[in-house]
């Protein structure tokens, strides 16, 4: 048990040190993004990046680590000894979620939105997707805070790259990831009515403004809690 709840300790450490960071330095999304980056070697408030060109390896190791522990983490929740840490599990699955969540927009929503090696942001894209729908627990969590149905329109919308095949093949792979390992408020999902992803959106947050610029318009229909100047600046 207690290696369980530190490993749960190390990934919401990791995740909280690298989400405090980018908020002062966004730019440090992109280095990461293309960097080796490996996590067995990050110690609390300093993180050894390792210059590599395999840009995918942090986004395999960070949806593995967390995929790991939510299977073992599945094994002890049938104890009551982990009942005392649910706060922290919690914790620990917001930040690494939003964390992955924000390096795959920063990384590559914004690339294609800018038309920035089109194709290449949508190989890579493409893999990260198929990793996604190979480890469901981690894609359940991402439901519970994101839509990846909506980013997955987005991409066919922007670039026109992928076929219906793979639309229906990735959205599937989410229905499943959500009735298997879903939470009961993420099934609610696949019972309400479809609405386009603008539409789900746009009335999921008010009390962001809205701007006018299209570029812009589309990152905050798929990330409706970040403003206009925020999406700028990243």
């Amino acid at each position: 048990m207690g290696e369980i709840i530190d490993l749960l300790y190390y990934i919401l450490d990791l995740s909280c040190t690298i989400n405090r960071f980018f908020s002062v330095y966004p730019q440090g999304r992109i280095i990461f993004f293309h960097e080796d980056f490996h996590l067995t070697q990050v110690c609390s408030l300093y993180i050894e990046i390792k210059l590599r060109k395999n840009f995918f390896f942090y986004f395999i190791r960070l949806i593995q680590l967390f995929e790991t522990f939510l299977r073992v983490y599945e094994r002890a929740q049938q104890s009551n000894e982990i009942s005392d840490y649910i706060e922290i599990f919690e914790e620990t699955k917001y930040e690494t979620i939003t964390l992955f969540n924000d390096l795959l927009a920063s990384c590559c929503i914004d690339s294609l939105l800018n038309n920035d090696n089109k194709s290449e942001n949508v190989e890579s894209i493409i893999n990260i997707f198929s990793l996604l729908i190979t480890e469901k627990r981690f894609l359940a969590a991402y439901e519970d805070y994101f839509n990846l149905c909506e980013i997955i329109d987005l991409v066919h919308q922007t670039t026109g790259l992928l076929d219906d095949q793979q639309i229906e093949f990735y959205t599937d792979g989410v229905k499943q990831a959500i009735e298997v390992y879903g939470t009961p408020s993420c099934k609610r999902k696949l019972t309400s009515v479809k609405t386009s992803p603008s539409e789900g959106s746009a009335s999921a947050n008010t009390s962001v403004k809205q701007s006018t610029n299209t570029n812009v318009q589309m990152i905050q229909d798929l990330f409706p809690h970040l403003d206009e100047k925020y999406i700028q600046v990243s």
